[in-house]
């Protein structure tokens, strides 16, 4: 079910950014080679984050000799503090 909100969402987003008198956001902005690389930037960057913020637990554990359980909390505080 979200993800037909989402994908209508980004239908009218769209139509209104290609035929709207004013866009929010211009369809020229979206085109090019320039936002394709800052686009995929963006995604490595963010999955690197996200993988290494995996390991971070596992890090405290070996290196601090954290129990398992505590160790785990340690993203939950990294959450909070976001």
């Amino acid at each position: 079910m979200p993800e037909g909100v989402a994908v209508i969402a980004l239908v009218l987003f769209l139509l209104r950014a290609k035929y709207g008198a004013n866009p929010y956001i211009p369809m020229r902005l979206l085109h090019g080679r320039g936002f394709g690389v800052m686009h995929l930037l963006n995604f490595l960057f963010g999955a690197a984050a996200i993988g290494f913020g995996a390991l971070i637990p596992l890090y405290a554990h070996d290196r601090f000799e954290i129990p398992v359980l505590e160790s785990g909390t340690l993203l939950a505080a990294r959450a909070v503090g976001r």
